[in-house]
């Protein structure tokens, strides 16, 4: 018996392996043979290529079937979960755990897809990830909020100087969702702060929420992700203000029945060294440690974070002002002991003249004070007086502070007592940086002699930036209540100016939404994301509204 061919010998022609004299070769056990003849030398490589590529053609098909398969078995019995994942990574069929079983067991590949798609997750956790164990990072991001809760339940009355109040004031139940909103906004909040350990922080964060007495039966949604609740009541009274007046007669219903007051707690929040008023439409890309190193570093240290910060220039194109001098008001001009940190609103003055008297309204969404009993007490002493209010125009004592929308309100209130009293003791942040909004900047005015208008700063200035062109990178915290809060399922148009930034901001949100709800269900035993398969606009609402409009919007599945 011949001994069999080596496998080498063979060269692969229409199926059949032949000799170099086209002969048949005998593999067959006592086949009779003489020795093979001499083999003819050939290149197989390419016939392996060949062969590995029609194996890789077919393998996306196998995956598809075997995918199908898989989801028709286990939809028939019940046992599988679609949990939403980020724009471009599909939707993930996970199998619903038993009880003994806790999402976070799972093991996710492509944990970086689950962020790489938000501004806040890349620039916060991916870029500082690399060196850094997967496994380590991802406990951090699933515990980080759950040990802040704990730590927020058990107040006491001394808090460590490196921990920040973040309030938010809820004074009804609706069915606004603004729930969805507090979650995304802690979520920021921690994840910029030493909380979360790759953020560069030094400062921890403590959620509060300021409940009217009219809020608790929705308070505990509230709580749920992750605020310790605080309930109040109106700091003043209706009772307590003069019975008659030009106040007195307008306050309930421009004020909401005097609850917009309810922000004002905040400054009782003595245990802590520094507190921030936010808004559940808002939220943060970036630490602002520039901004507590200000108020509370003494010596080099404040000097160095008075130079980091962004203000609001007044002199911005005044004639033979340049960036030097911008550069030294930084650091040489702001006050001594700065008492609080705010942006102005500009949408809303009548004439840039109000603005540069400064007489315009502070904006929601991010303001920071310094607690104290003393301001408390001034500024409810305002309300229980009327605030000299005799005309709408004139509003705060006279002086040029009314005429807007919330101008009676904590917005006009608080601009009157810093501008009128403690005029020292704050510093107006740049609102294209801090509290970003996306407002124009600039407005059309008559000005005598000219036949049109003529086009001129809304903030007074001799030149202004426009907040529009303002990318994502250059902004520190958000306000969504001029772009439309996400909720409302308002279209945004890329192509128009106005709504460029605004897109961008909503759509950070919307991701933002999709990464939390996907790392509750890593965290929550049996939780379930929202659907998400909301038809209208779905790459840029990440499948979160059905129709336009708020009816059309899907809220998260709280845990």
């Amino acid at each position: 018996m011949q001994p069999v061919p080596p496998l080498k010998s063979f060269r692969l022609s229409h199926m059949q392996q032949r000799w170099d004299d086209g002969t048949l070769p005998s593999l067959r056990e006592g086949a009779s043979s003489t020795t093979p003849p001499r083999i003819r030398s050939r290149n197989t490589t390419k016939y392996h290529a060949l062969f590995l590529l029609a194996l890789l053609a077919t393998l996306p098909m196998l995956l598809v079937v075997s995918n199908y398969l898989y989801r028709s078995s286990s939809a028939a019995s019940g046992t599988t979960s679609t949990i939403v994942s980020p724009p471009g990574a599909g939707n993930i069929a996970v199998p619903i755990p038993s009880e003994e079983v806790h999402y976070h067991h799972l093991n996710y590949e492509n944990m970086e897809d689950l962020f790489k798609n938000s501004f806040v997750f890349k620039s916060q956790v991916l870029d500082r990830k690399q060196q850094q164990n997967r496994e380590l990072i991802w406990g951090l991001l699933t515990t980080t909020t759950s040990s802040s809760a704990a730590a927020s339940s058990s107040a006491s009355s001394t808090v460590d100087d490196d921990v920040i109040a973040y309030v938010i004031t809820i004074t009804k139940c609706s069915d606004e969702p603004l729930w969805d909103g507090a979650a995304v906004l802690a979520r920021t909040i921690l994840l910029n702060s030493k909380d979360n350990p790759f953020s560069g922080s030094n400062y921890r964060a403590k959620l509060y929420a300021i409940i009217h007495e009219d809020a608790l039966t929705c308070a505990n949604k509230y709580e749920r992700v992750g605020y310790e609740l605080v309930p109040k009541p109106n700091p003043v009274t209706k009772d307590q203000i003069p019975p008659m007046g030009y106040f007195t007669a307008n306050v309930d219903s421009r004020c909401d029945s005097m609850k917009d007051y309810m922000q004002l707690w905040a400054y009782t929040f003595t245990h802590h060294k520094i507190v921030v008023l936010v808004d559940v439409a808002s939220y943060m890309l970036q630490p602002v440690d520039e901004l507590y190193d200000a108020m509370l570093l003494q010596g080099e240290g404040g000097l160095e974070a008075r130079k980091k910060l962004e203000f609001h220039w007044r002199q911005m194109g005044q004639p033979n002002t340049t960036l030097v001098d911008y550069f030294i008001a930084r650091a040489n001009t702001l006050p001594e002991r700065i008492d609080a940190f705010f942006t102005r609103d500009y949408t809303a003055v009548i004439t840039p003249e109000q603005a540069r008297q400064q007489r315009n309204g502070i904006m929601d969404g991010f303001i920071v004070i310094r607690p104290n009993m003393t301001h408390f007490d001034e500024l409810t002493d305002m309300i229980r007086g009327g605030g000299g209010w005799n005309t709408n125009a004139g509003g705060w004592y006279d002086q040029g502070f009314g005429g807007y929308p919330g101008a009676m309100c904590t917005y006009g209130l608080l601009s009157a007592f810093y501008t009128l009293f403690h005029n020292d003791s704050y510093v107006e942040l740049n609102r294209c940086v801090y509290n970003c909004i996306a407002d124009a900047d600039k407005t059309k005015v008559v000005v005598p002699d000219k036949e049109e208008k003529v086009e001129v700063c809304h903030d007074g200035r001799a030149d202004c930036q426009d907040c529009r062109s303002q990318s994502l990178a250059n902004i520190k915290t958000v306000n969504l209540n001029l772009c439309r809060r996400p909720w409302s399922c308002f279209y945004l148009n890329e192509e128009l100016k106005v709504h460029r930034l605004c897109r961008a901001m909503v759509h950070e949100w919307f991701q933002l939404r999709r990464i939390i709800e996907i790392e509750w269900s890593h965290k929550y035993l049996g939780y379930i994301p929202s659907t998400g398969n909301g038809t209208i606009g779905s790459l840029f609402f990440e499948g979160y509204c059905d129709t336009w409009g708020g009816d059309g919007y899907i809220p998260m599945a709280l845990p």
